[in-house]
């Protein structure tokens, strides 16, 4: 029968309204400052997305452990840099015994950015141990662990991530 739900939820009209209402509703309710809305691709479900004020905000730590490879991991900060609009970031690069000269011209370099420590931990390459030892010096209440080949290349993704 033509409108009925059984053939498909687009078949009601208003289902993505009453949804929609219904769901900013209980987020009203509850005091969480949030939007709604449906996307085509993910018609049957609403997206929510969270409003992180600026002055509200946690800081985000950022852990990335790296060993050389200075390429990848200049790709990734310059990126990290370049698509976020979210300033209350630590990021913390992990550096387990880079030995190429460039490396370590490269970690003292970007230390100067207020935003970026470089922690030196040595031993065997391990990355939940990495990350365990970084996390104890993490000023943030979030923590986001990144591979040293991760290129960020739509703006959003962090906003997206974090809320």
């Amino acid at each position: 029968m033509e409108g009925s739900t059984a053939l498909g939820v687009k078949e009601k009209t208003n289902v993505f309204d009453v949804t929609e209402k219904a769901v900013q509703e209980c987020l009203m309710r509850r005091q969480i400052k949030a939007s709604v809305s449906f996307h085509e691709q993910s018609w049957n479900y609403p997206k929510i997305k969270y409003l992180a004020l600026e002055e509200e905000s946690p800081t985000v730590s950022i852990l990335i452990p790296t060993r050389d490879r200075i390429d990848l991991l200049d790709k990734c900060i310059t990126s990290i840099f370049g698509t976020i609009e979210y300033k209350n970031i630590e990021i913390i690069v992990i550096d387990n015994e880079s030995r190429e000269e460039r490396s370590h011209i490269y970690l003292d370099e970007i230390k100067k950015e207020k935003r970026v420590k470089v922690l030196s931990i040595p031993g065997e390459f391990n990355y939940s141990k990495l990350n365990n030892l970084a996390t104890e010096k993490a000023r943030g209440e979030i923590l986001l662990l990144l591979n040293n080949d991760i290129e960020a290349i739509t703006k959003g993704w962090f906003e997206e991530i974090l809320s």
